[in-house]
């Protein structure tokens, strides 16, 4: 699956490097800090929970204990989806850190399509509801990992059709013995492949952006609230294992 916002709080902590932007306004920066939340006082949760966490409650009324509840199980959804407003750069730096690397817009192709060259991850027809593309509305937009188990390719790999859309290894070049041409090819842009949850703009739940085939292009050092990215090796038990270190 899509690389986590847990998964990338474990680098961010162990390297010392700026968290993704969001995290301040979300909240999800206090996952981090889980300790220094029972020290809070309790008109500080109150205001923490209402405006920054947006639970749905009268918070004038709660408790600390119940404070405290509700905002560590709102983190702990946080943990699962998957980490967005990374650039390029970073997003495979993570890769690295973790003894792994961004997979190759060819690898990612096969993944999606599987061994028969399917034009979506459940087969040849397109059906709505399949994926996270924006029809079914989620609080941050992107759903937690493998919430779609429709979405999934024969080799068992989730999110491929939809939830956020992510980062592979490859400029963006013409298709080897490919006669189009684009301004856009060259050294400029990074392929971006799967289609996102769409910012509630609703593009992406047309049937052309859930293809397999499909690829875009984006400058590499912008960030986006629904591109994320996954890691790739050459073997299974190395993700396996250097996944469970890291973690």
């Amino acid at each position: 699956h899509e690389v986590t916002n847990k998964q990338y709080l474990a680098y961010i902590s162990a390297s010392d490097i700026d968290p993704p932007d969001h995290w301040l306004t979300s909240g999800y920066i206090l996952r981090a800090k889980m300790e220094a939340l029972n020290s809070v006082g309790i008109e500080k949760l109150q205001q923490l929970a209402a405006n920054v966490f947006k639970i749905d409650k009268d918070t004038r009324r709660m408790s600390k204990e119940e404070l405290l509840k509700d905002i560590t199980d709102k983190l702990e959804y946080m943990d699962n989806l998957p980490v967005t407003f990374v650039a390029w750069k970073q997003a495979s730096d993570y890769c690295e850190w973790v003894g792994l690397r961004l997979p190759s817009e060819e690898e990612w192709e096969k993944a999606a399509r599987g061994s028969n060259g399917r034009q979506f991850p459940w087969g040849n027809e397109f059906k709505k509801h399949m994926s996270n593309t924006g029809a079914e509305k989620w609080e941050t937009g992107a759903a937690p990992v493998e919430s779609y188990q429709t979405d999934k390719s024969p080799y068992g790999i989730y999110d491929l059709a939809g939830n956020v859309s992510e980062w592979v290894a490859d400029w963006y070049h013409a298709y080897p013995g490919s006669d189009y041409d684009s301004e856009a090819f060259g050294e400029k842009f990074k392929v971006a492949r799967g289609a996102g949850w769409s910012g509630g703009a609703g593009h992406y739940a047309l049937r052309l952006f859930q293809r397999g085939a499909y690829r875009s292009n984006l400058p590499p050092d912008q960030k986006f609230d629904d591109v994320g990215f996954r890691c790739a090796a050459d073997d299974t038990p190395a993700i396996h294992a250097r996944l469970s270190q890291a973690h």
